[in-house]
């Protein structure tokens, strides 16, 4: 079986994976032109939010393609459903041209929709989001709430108590259906915990822990893949001054302008797009009756405050998405081996004769960073067993350290994921300098990039 190699890249938001990517793969740098990136951010996908949401600049897009940004106004949905078909198209596109697909992101339950994959689910009903959001006007979430819990329980024990959208879209499926929202989730949500743990509102307000769009793909028919799944992640505290560093760049590139602008063409709190952070702060803020200088203020510290919450629960969901992939059988006892970066080298190699190396298993005993790798295999061999799914997945986590050495480890698993899609090891020759071991990675990208802090 041929399987086609994806990168995928997760942080939380300000962690610096666009930096990542750009020291990398941008011009001038050692992939320069072999891959392109795929948005998993639920509102980059939004006209007219550049800065709020921190889209990439026209330098990087030029030498790093990015697929899925400005696909809808503000005012449209942009479903998990949509992403997941749209991105699907995306990465067989640019594998027929030759080059690694990249899903780069902070919307965690998008990526771990596009690699379970979803079931078919009911398409929304407008007579019946109508009727339930009249409901919620008149009735009030405590007694939607109640109706929930009559027909599915753990729906309603699940959805945080202030979580309208998740709570109303799962009402209208048992109204659509008789069934509950667990009928049309992959399995591996339920074993890995509960949907709600993952982020809701704010920078990703469209990632919905409930199925939604009609375009969604069936865990069935969902091509073999290679995935190698990297966790970019700091320290609270550096991700905090991050956070507030950003926000500050984003009012001095004129946030609140962008925000007047779209409020001028009549976008307000019910578009799904302004409930991203950034802007709903300034739409509630206005709405308090704060202007000038005082909304600036407020706006600042509100935005700096939802953000690094926010940057908490993508953790959170981050770290269930490995839990989710253990859950749907995708790990097998007999075909998991590990590799340990430590002091920026490779150790151990990867994928040597599928032995099992350094005799570390699980996400324990890290002392720099683990590498998980298992083959679910072709067949499925009942519970427990593996997934009939046919992929492949590799997770790997990297805890910043120095910039020049975090690139290095991307470079290692990208070398991996070039090396899996060519069937054989990149070479020193295919990538314009020695990214065989991330030692030579690091030395490959101190010549050929600019090893500058990251600060997006």
């Amino acid at each position: 079986m041929d399987f086609d190699s994806v990168l995928v890249l997760v942080g939380p938001t300000a962690s610096g994976k666009t930096d990542l990517l750009a020291s990398l793969f941008g011009k001038g740098a050692a992939f320069e032109g072999r891959a392109e990136v795929i948005s998993a951010d639920s509102m980059q996908a939004y006209r007219g939010m550049d800065i709020g949401t921190a889209k990439p600049g026209s330098d990087l897009l030029d030498s790093l393609p990015h697929h899925l940004l400005d696909m809808r106004d503000p005012d449209e949905q942009f479903t998990v459903g949509d992403f997941v078909s749209l991105a699907e198209v995306a990465i067989i596109d640019i594998i027929s041209r030759g080059r690694l697909p990249i899903v780069a992101g902070g919307t965690g339950y998008y990526i771990r929709s596009l690699i379970l994959g979803l079931p078919d689910a009911p398409p929304s009903d407008p007579a019946i989001r109508a009727a339930v959001a009249a409901d919620l006007a008149r009735l009030g979430p405590s007694a939607l709430r109640a109706e929930l819990a009559s027909g599915d329980p753990a729906s309603a024990s699940r959805i945080h108590p202030n979580d309208l959208y998740r709570l109303t879209r799962a009402l209208e499926i048992l109204r659509a259906t008789g069934r509950p929202l667990s009928d049309f989730l992959p399995a591996a949500v339920h074993q890995a915990g509960s949907v709600s743990g993952g982020v809701s509102g704010g920078a990703s307000g469209g990632e919905a822990g409930c199925v939604e769009g009609a375009a969604s793909v069936h865990p069935s028919r969902r091509p073999a893949r290679s995935w190698h799944f990297v966790h970019y992640r700091r320290p609270r505290e550096e991700l905090a001054s991050r956070i507030a560093s950003r926000v500050d760049r984003m009012l001095a590139a004129g946030l609140a302008d962008e925000v007047d602008s779209l409020v001028a063409k009549g976008y307000g709190t019910k578009a799904p797009g302004m409930r991203a952070i950034g802007y709903a702060e300034f739409l509630e803020l206005r709405g308090a009756g704060l202007a000038g200088q005082a909304l600036l203020e407020a706006a600042r510290a509100r935005i700096v405050v939802d953000s690094i919450k926010y940057a908490k629960r993508q953790e959170t969901f981050f770290r269930g998405i490995a839990r989710a992939l253990r859950h749907n059988g995708a790990f097998e006892d007999g075909a998991l081996e590990n590799s340990v970066f430590e002091g920026g080298a490779l150790e151990n190699g990867t994928s040597q004769d599928g032995a099992r190396q350094n005799g570390a298993r699980e996400t324990g005993a890290r002392e720099g960073e683990a590498r998980e790798i298992a083959d679910d295999g072709a067949a499925a061999k009942g519970p427990g067993g593996r997934t009939a799914t046919g992929q492949i997945l590799t997770l790997t986590t990297i805890d910043a350290t120095d910039f020049s050495a975090d690139v290095a480890r991307l470079a290692a698993v990208a070398s991996d994921a070039f090396a899996g899609a060519a069937g054989v090891r990149v070479a020193a020759a295919r990538a314009g300098a020695g990214v065989a071991r991330a030692a030579d990675a690091g030395a490959a990208v101190a010549r050929l990039t600019a090893a500058r802090p990251p600060d997006a």
